[in-house]
């Protein structure tokens, strides 16, 4: 079991592994009988491209009724296209229409300059260079989940001391800090409230680092 599904609530988890409309899976949706097509190749610009989750885990097309479909997000970051889920409205948007930024505070969005997300705690330490790459917020029934990836170019390590210092001083408990050098690899819990902090260094030319922050509280 991976952190994700330790420290997310259902619904959140949902949208991430799917990337889209997951929160829906169950009784909204009608079920259908697919096959993952590992046999088919995938190339862009004729360079091969083999689309993987967060952790590297490998996605394959899906086969249905003699249409094969690819997953969405791995596709857009292979083109190099913004992509947002809308959950408010229920649309998947592709294009300049998902890489201006907006946020109702429920869905997500790309490659854009950093603000705050809504339901996280206002002293949770950010960098002031923050480029926020996806964010997808959750509130009902009493329970507030953030997933925020975002990339800065500050320093790795401190990026480590300021949150282990921060989760210290706001009393969480079970820390555990699995970071190296090139890595942040943070958890920790508190009463209601839970995190996941881990990423790297993705370019160590200029020092760029991209990580994720996932808080939940309920």
């Amino acid at each position: 079991m991976n952190k994700k599904t330790i420290f997310i609530g259902a619904s959140l988890f949902g949208m991430l592994v799917t990337g889209s409309v997951g929160v829906y899976a169950g009784s909204n949706l009608p079920q259908i009988q697919a096959y993952l097509n590992n046999k088919v190749g995938i190339f862009v610009n004729n360079s091969e491209f083999k689309p993987v989750d967060d952790k590297g885990n490998r996605h394959y097309p899906i086969t249905y009724k003699n249409s094969t479909y690819l997953p969405v997000r791995a596709v857009s970051e292979a083109l190099g296209v913004p992509i947002q889920y809308d959950q408010a409205t229920n649309r998947i948007l592709i294009g300049n229409s998902a890489g201006a930024g907006t946020s109702n505070g429920n869905g997500g969005s790309t490659g854009t300059s950093a603000s705050r997300p809504q339901h996280l705690p206002s002293d949770f330490p950010l960098p002031s260079d923050a480029k926020k790459i996806e964010l997808i917020e959750s509130a009902s029934d009493g329970k507030k989940s953030v997933y925020y990836t975002l990339q800065t170019k500050q320093s790795l390590s401190q990026l480590i001391q300021t949150y282990n210092t921060y989760l210290q001083q706001q009393q969480y408990g079970n820390l555990v800090d699995s970071s190296s050098d090139d890595t942040i690899d943070i958890t920790a819990a508190k009463s209601q409230m839970s995190v996941v902090i881990e990423g790297g260094i993705v370019n160590s030319e200029t020092g760029l680092s991209e990580y994720t922050i996932i808080w939940s509280a309920s």
